[in-house]
Formats: C-alpha cells, sequence, structure tokens
C-alpha cells in the first residue's frame, strides 16, 4: 500500500512558488520545461533558472510569479535504477523476483520501475 501513493506523489521536477511554497501544478506551464528538455535535456533543469523553465507570467494562485526549482530529484537514482540492464542478460531477463527495502519507494527501486518504459522491448520482472 506505501508503493502506489509514493509514485503518484512523488515531487521530482517541480516548482514551488516562494511566497507560499505551493507547488505548481499548471500543465500548460510545465510544458514549457518539456520544451527546453527536448533541446537540451534533463540538464537544463540545472542550467537554467526557474524564470527560464516556465514561461513569462507564470502565476502562484496567492499571486507571486516568484518560483524555486526541487533539486533532490530522481534522477541521481537512474545509475543504481539501471544497472539490471548491465547484469541481466540472455535467459537472466526480466528478474523473477526483485527485492529492496521500503525505504528505496522514492529513489533506486522507483527508477528501476521508471526506466524499462522507456524501451519499448523491455520488462522489469517476468510477471510485469
Amino acid at each position: 500500500m506505501r508503493l502506489a501513493p509514493t509514485l503518484l506523489g512523488r515531487a521530482h521536477y517541480c516548482f514551488y512558488c516562494d511566497a507560499c511554497g505551493t507547488r505548481l501544478e499548471d500543465f500548460a506551464a510545465l510544458r514549457n520545461v518539456v520544451e527546453w528538455f527536448k533541446r537540451e535535456g534533463a540538464d537544463a533543469w540545472y542550467e537554467h533558472s526557474a524564470e527560464e523553465l516556465l514561461p513569462p507570467g507564470t502565476i502562484c494562485t496567492c499571486g507571486a510569479t516568484k518560483w524555486r526549482k526541487e533539486n533532490d530529484i530522481l534522477d541521481v537514482w537512474f545509475d543504481s535504477g539501471s544497472s539490471n540492464l548491465a547484469v541481466l542478460h540472455g535467459k537472466e531477463w526480466p528478474a523473477d523476483i526483485y527485492l529492496e527495502g521500503p525505504d528505496q519507494y522514492r529513489g533506486w527501486f522507483q527508477s528501476s520501475l521508471l526506466v524499462p518504459p522507456a524501451f519499448a522491448t523491455l520488462r522489469r520482472f517476468a510477471a510485469w
């Protein structure tokens, strides 16, 4: 029961209002970030300010216009979460079982769930 809420509520690649802390949920504004990622890759998140990534005039429900980016994001776990691609080969792929502690739902385990859909032919687990 703990995994689903963690996956649904993950706050990676988010913007928060500097004034009230509200998370930006304006999907039209967030599409602007997608365009940056298409042009520059995920490094755009680190190389540009919130003001650059968001469209001009992005306003919080409180009326503020200054945003901060969440910097504790999932891609720091990408190496660990994709390690199975390097160690499982042939008949070993996919794994029959995959175990990890509940403290990893927001990091390593979550990234291991998010990597396979990027490869249309890969499944992370045999039962997937």
